[in-house]
Formats: structure tokens, C-alpha cells, sequence
């Protein structure tokens, strides 16, 4: 649905900024976080509720994904 003030269509123009880099203050290795989330979906969830999982627990963004 489109802004009624505004001269755009309403599109929210919202794109995640690439970062190629892990940050320096994270401590898990690749091989870590693939055998977090081979675990996660040995429980059978979800993509996005592993995102939040590791995002929680681990404090992994989707950037670093």
C-alpha cells in the first residue's frame, strides 16, 4: 500500500548493507555454527527460528550468516 503524503510509491527502499567480515569480538568458528545449526535442524526447526536461536544465544546476525 502507498504513502498518501509522499511523492513515492510507498516501497520501504530497505537492503541490508553487505559486510563481508565477522566482527573481531565474535568467537565462534564456521565450523561451530555449522554444527549449532545441523543440531537445530535435527529438532526438526524452522530456518527463521534457528535465526533467532543463534541471534539469541550466540549473538550470530544475519549478516554473518
Amino acid at each position: 500500500m502507498g504513502c498518501m503524503h509522499a511523492p513515492r510509491k510507498g516501497l520501504s527502499q530497505l537492503v541490508l548493507s553487505p559486510r563481508h567480515r565477522v566482527p573481531t569480538w565474535l568467537k565462534l568458528t564456521p565450523e561451530v555454527m555449522k554444527e549449532q545449526t545441523y543440531k537445530l535442524v535435527k529438532k526438526s526447526l524452522t530456518p527463521s527460528r534457528i535465526g533467532v536461536v543463534l541471534r539469541d544465544s550466540h549473538a550470530v546476525t544475519q549478516y554473518i550468516l
